[in-house]
């Protein structure tokens, strides 16, 4: 995967040399959650080889409105353009796959920035202009890949996605510095509250929301098992109860062998967050090693209700 870079000829609207490689970082992390559906290193590293070109050009607030009138018949300066190549993720794997040169490059599509205009929305929201430019490029990329805000459904799923991408690059804008681990120890924390008396099987959840919080949850188990309720359900009621229903990832740890969630919770979180990125650690049951999973929701759960 490779970045095409264009500025204007001006050096108004330069971005900074030094903001490439968190630009490069966050497109990385784009594909490799879009087409692998995980946000780790070696998905990233797998993004890297593939044969992809994006080109990113930063314009001015004039060249922008020329775009939006040349292109869109809209007479309006805007913060980012995106110019697709492909339909969707389909056409695009469906591309990937029909390489057979090793030197070429498949076009990605075009993404152009208004720097100026980044640069007054970080003021705006009270954020760094690096930040605003990294979430410009990954709200341009998701369009290349076949997302848009259209209907209030698909702004949604366009919204989630960016919100994922973002904490997992540490730059949640209402978040904190709640990172992976963060999760995770805040769900092995939550363990010891369980009540597992007939499994003794304690399970710990947290569980990240769109409004900053993270709510966590334990396994309440019954003498009728069927009253039984799982941590990260429990963690959900609570979410839900407390107003929210937007969620970024789960965490769910247990002593034994990781808790992967069961049909029942993914389809109820299904109902909230289709594609919420899923971390499950326990350990491994002959060797007691930890072992640390991650997941999508809609590759554990591919048709819901």
């Amino acid at each position: 995967m490779k970045i095409q870079y264009f500025e204007p000829e001006t050096g108004r609207g330069e971005i900074p040399e030094a903001w490439k490689e968190s630009m490069e970082e966050a497109a990385r992390t784009v594909l490799a959650w879009e087409l692998y559906g995980q946000l780790d290193e070696e998905a990233k590293k797998e993004v890297r080889e593939l044969p992809i070109l994006i080109s990113l050009t930063s314009v001015t607030k004039d060249e922008i409105r020329e775009l939006n009138r040349d292109y869109r018949g809209v007479d309006k300066v805007t913060d980012v353009l995106s110019f697709p190549q492909y339909s969707d993720l389909e056409e695009l794997s469906d591309a990937l796959d029909e390489v057979e040169e090793e030197d070429r490059l498949l076009p990605l599509g075009d993404v152009v920035i208004c720097y100026e205009k980044t640069i007054e929305q970080a003021r705006e929201y009270g954020t760094t202009v690096e930040r605003e430019t990294i979430y410009l490029l990954v709200h341009s990329l998701l369009h290349l890949l076949g997302y848009d805000h259209m209907e209030e459904a698909d702004k949604k799923r366009m919204r989630d996605h960016e919100e994922t991408i973002l904490w997992s690059l540490g730059l949640g804008h209402d978040r904190g510095t709640v990172r992976e681990e963060d999760l995770l120890g805040i769900a092995r924390h939550a363990m010891s509250k369980a009540y597992a008396p007939y499994s003794g099987y304690a399970v710990g959840a947290a569980l990240l929301a769109g409004n900053g919080k993270v709510y966590i949850g334990v396994n309440i188990e019954n003498a009728s098992y069927g009253a039984t309720i799982c941590a990260e359900r429990t963690a959900l009621a609570k979410a839900v109860s407390d107003g929210a229903h937007r969620f970024i990832a789960l965490a769910i740890t247990a002593d034994g062998k990781a808790p992967v969630p069961c049909g029942i919770c993914r389809q109820v979180f299904s109902e909230f967050a289709p594609d919420l990125y899923i971390i499950v650690a326990g350990k491994d049951p002959s060797t007691h090693a930890e072992e640390t999973e991650h997941y999508r929701l809609t590759e554990l759960l591919p048709s819901p209700f």
